[in-house]
């Protein structure tokens, strides 16, 4: 009995015990805390380590409009970007609305829809390290980029059709360019001075170089070129007074092809088709009359100094007036048995004509047909003929010998 009483007092006493104490024994239905159910437990922010990613973004320094409805802006990265549609505005040197945050702009960027750089758009920005153009731009106007001595390689986009004039003069560091397909004519002074440039990539549609285009470019060493050495002979490059002697002096570097191919063709007749291809072989096809042409009018005028040799296919009956006029190096031609008629000054002042057979089935050369070609050394007149036109060869200061037939 005695040993009962103690018992039941001991399991009275660990009950009030548990009573007294079980407001402050807490008791968790899942094992994921918010802070405010952690700060209830006496668990702080400051005794739990948290780390920190923080995210920085970039800050707008200054914005505007630069165009009807074209604006820009400066990041505090230095990046200065343009949006909108249609041109920027042209300035001059100074004027720009970034003209006092030049030193800032590492990086332009003209987004789709902007068509123009203006002139002297980023004329004096000393640390602009590249730039990225939209498709939309067509136009980089003059001294857009002069005196931008951190640029080093240049890259215009092939939807760029025109560089204006002092475009990139002045770009102490630019070692490499490569110029786009869409441009045609690249303006004078367009990379004059610059002192390190060591490489030009020049496509196939470049026509011409204008004055002083790569004046004092004296470490220019290589002039990579996106088309075969017989068409460098089209490219016109003005060098007065050695203007642009380094460009001319460079090493070229050619493409090779294993195949001739197609690089410009048309019409040239009703029925008539044109074609010049990478070996300067000028073709004709079709039925009927090559047209009558003046003296620089023809579709192929701006290619005569690329045309090597030319081809009449069967079904073409007349070489038209002009046709071959100062291709001073045409070395021969290939007639087939349906041309009746060779047009006066066809082949006037053709050079490099050494050689000169008429076919049989040839019956009218017209006026002028053959003269001034200066190196002319034979010529084998055809049974068609029946006359000789006046000055048909007429100052073939090299002819030696011609056959005249019974006819």
């Amino acid at each position: 009995m005695k040993n009962s009483t103690r018992a039941l007092s001991l399991f009275l006493s660990l009950m009030m015990l548990i009573s007294t104490f079980s407001g402050a024994i807490p008791v968790f239905a899942s094992s994921e805390l918010n802070m405010s159910e952690q700060q209830n437990v006496g668990i702080t922010p400051d005794s739990v380590p948290i780390k920190k990613n923080p995210i920085l973004l970039k800050s707008v320094i200054d914005s505007g409009n630069c165009g009807e409805a074209v604006t820009w802006s400066l990041d505090s990265d230095g990046v200065l970007t343009f949006e909108g549609i249609g041109a920027i505005y042209n300035y001059s040197s100074n004027d720009q609305p970034w003209a006092s945050m030049k030193k800032s702009i590492k990086r332009v960027v003209v987004k789709e829809g902007v068509t123009k750089i203006g002139n002297y758009a980023f004329y004096g920005c000393v640390n602009l390290e590249n730039f990225e153009l939209a498709e939309s731009v067509k136009t980089i106007g003059a001294r857009a980029f002069y005196d931008c001595d951190s640029l080093v390689d240049v890259v215009i986009p092939d939807t760029v059709t025109s560089i204006g004039e002092y475009s990139f003069a002045y770009c102490d560091n630019i070692e490499s360019i490569i110029i786009g397909d869409g441009i045609q004519t690249i303006a004078g002074y367009a990379f004059g001075d610059c002192a390190s440039l060591k490489a030009v990539t020049i496509p196939l549609t470049v026509k011409s170089i204008e004055y002083m285009a790569f004046y004092n470019c004296s470490e220019l060493k290589d002039v990579y070129c996106e088309f075969t050495k017989v068409m460098w002979n089209s490219l016109v490059v003005e060098n007065s007074s050695e203007c642009n002697q380094y460009f001319l002096n460079a090493t070229r570097h050619f493409e090779t092809k294993t195949e001739a191919e197609v690089l410009y063709s048309g019409n040239c007749g009703e029925a008539v088709t044109w074609s010049l291809d990478s070996n300067g072989i000028l073709t004709f096809e079709g039925i009927g009359s090559i047209y009558n042409y003046s003296n620089d009018n023809q579709p192929w005028a701006a290619l005569k100094k690329s045309i090597k040799k030319v081809i009449i296919k069967d079904g073409v009956t007349k070489i038209g007036d002009y046709a071959f006029y100062d291709c001073i190096d045409l070395e021969s031609f290939e007639l087939s048995k349906s041309v009746k008629t060779i047009g006066t000054h066809a082949f006037y002042n053709c050079d490099s004509l050494v050689d000169v057979v008429i076919p049989d089935t040839v019956t009218s050369i017209g006026t002028d047909s053959f003269a001034y070609c200066d190196n002319i050394g034979s010529v084998v007149i055809g049974e068609g003929i029946k006359t000789i036109t006046s000055y048909a060869f007429g100052d073939c200061a090299s002819l030696k010998a011609v056959t005249i037939p019974l006819t």
